[in-house]
């Protein structure tokens, strides 16, 4: 636990307790989960569209434990990702699973470690390849892939879900702070020394308070999930602090004549300092009433304008809504560009394939919130066909 910021704690006790509750957890059995996952690939091999399945993770906790999988597809011919959804299961599967899996294909597989910090992966169905893990414990490449989760997820999803959006949702909050250990894994990766006691203290008593959810009075687990809700918040700001300054010696130099960045979609506003200064941030963060300002170290700035450079989705979507970084050159060394590239090749992909076989965005947390197409008027229209198209499933009980 983080020492200090005690009005900060108080102030974000208050706005989480008076938040009411949803998606409420209940208990599950291993072998629903066996079930669950049974059902479902029995449902999939009906479609010749589908080369493989992967399986990320094991079953932590049955009940609170959700399903992730990689979906990946034979070629990019028009589709309708409906067909593919856990919405296609009863009720009781859905919340087995909680979300639809990823819909790839064998490129973007292959180059998932240049895209997604995974780990524990399960081959469960079809044909059964091996990705290209030549690069995956290269500390550059965890780099990329934890100031990217810092951006788009860490610690601004834990702010969203446990008041921003008007309801603490029990169950994801239980397994995003869950989530929050493999962002703390990879800081150590990246730099050991730099290691915080309270990390490994945080990831060691959340792990054996989430274990035991169910054996704990109804009263006692949620006063205690607040408050380890909280606890992320501030430790995910902690970890912004580190993770700038890491940027800051290791990747960009001599930022303080930089002008400050912001970067700006529809729904979100990041503001890249400077001087970053934590005890402000969080200050700003508490007294916000509505959507708060996401503040971050200017080093992040200097990290999301590398994006620009790419002529795809994402570098076109990134230099629309990034400012400040006009006739802005840092670049960091030749090694670590190269390794940069790969990673924004393999996300501009997906992007694309998700654009081209579905009409809809890749994963938010992996492509900044990137549209799959940068026309409004075009987006508009695959969502109207998209929609036509699940209908006609629907009522045509098409498999």
């Amino acid at each position: 636990m983080l020492n200090d910021f005690t009005e900060i704690r108080n102030s974000l006790r208050e706005k989480i307790t008076n938040t009411p509750v949803c998606d409420q957890t209940h208990v599950v059995y291993r072998d629903d989960y066996a079930l669950a996952i049974n059902c479902f690939l029995e449902y999939l091999s009906k479609f010749d569209t589908i080369e493989s399945i992967y399986q990320i993770g094991s079953i932590g906790v049955p009940g609170l434990s959700d399903i992730d999988l990689l979906i990946i597809f034979k070629d990019i011919h028009r589709d309708i990702s409906y067909r593919y959804s856990i919405k296609t299961l009863p009720q009781n599967m859905q919340y087995i699973f909680s979300h639809d899996g990823w819909f790839i294909d064998r490129q973007i597989f292959m180059d998932i470690p240049y895209w997604f910090p995974y780990f524990d992966l399960n081959h469960i169905y079809g044909t059964k390849m091996e990705p290209d893990e030549s690069q995956k414990e290269d500390k550059n490449l965890k780099c990329i892939l934890l100031s990217n989760y810092l951006i788009t997820k860490v610690p601004s999803d834990f702010i969203m879900y446990s008041y921003l959006e008007g309801y603490f949702y029990e169950r994801i909050m239980l397994n995003m702070i869950n989530s929050l250990q493999h962002s703390i894994s990879l800081w150590a990766d990246i730099n050991p020394h730099g290691y915080r006691i309270e990390y490994h203290d945080f990831v060691e008593e959340y792990r054996n308070f989430r274990s035991q959810w169910f054996e704990l009075q109804e009263s006692t687990k949620l006063e205690l999930l607040r408050e380890y809700a909280i606890e992320a918040i501030l430790l995910g700001y902690r970890l912004i602090e580190d993770m700038g300054d890491y940027l800051n010696s290791h990747w960009f130099e001599n930022l303080e004549f930089l002008p400050e960045m912001s970067f700006k979609t529809k729904n979100k506003t990041l503001i890249f300092k400077r001087e970053f200064n934590l005890d402000e941030t969080l200050f700003n963060l508490v007294k916000s009433d509505g959507q708060p300002l996401m503040q971050y170290p200017l080093s992040f700035g200097c990290f999301l304008h590398q994006y620009t450079s790419s002529d795809g989705i994402i570098g076109h979507h990134i230099s629309r809504c990034l400012s400040g970084n006009e006739n802005f050159t840092y670049k960091p060394p030749s090694n670590i560009q190269s390794i940069f590239n790969c990673h924004v090749n393999s996300i501009e992909y997906y992007s694309w394939f998700s654009s081209k076989k579905f009409r809809t965005p890749a994963n938010s947390y992996n492509t900044y919130w990137a549209p799959h197409r940068l026309s409004k008027m075009h987006r508009f229209i695959d969502r109207v066909n998209n929609r036509v198209l699940r209908f006609i499933k629907q009522k045509a009980y098409l498999p």
